[in-house]
């Protein structure tokens, strides 16, 4: 499902910004490789930014269809009231 899809992204990036491109910082750092140390520092940031947009998106479409359920619901009360005046 799109959810899961979102959700398993947001896991994504959220693990790069938080674990891998750290790491990768740390070794660079250690190797004295500022052009690598830069690249990691510029990663990290833009998967943090990613994880964000999705966590946005994920957010925007659980309200959406939380109103869409309601409507929905509302539609099919309706609908069983007629039924049941028949």
């Amino acid at each position: 499902s799109t959810k899961e899809c979102l959700e398993k992204a947001i896991a994504g990036e959220t693990y790069e910004y938080t674990e891998m491109y750290p790491r990768m910082q740390e070794e660079a750092e250690q190797e004295g490789n500022e052009n690598a140390l830069l690249e990691a520092k510029l990663q990290a940031e833009e998967s943090k930014r990613h994880a964000q947009e999705f966590q946005q998106v994920l957010e925007k479409a659980e309200k959406r269809f939380a109103a869409l359920k309601k409507v929905e619901q509302r539609h099919a009360d309706a609908y069983k009231k007629v039924l049941g005046g028949l």
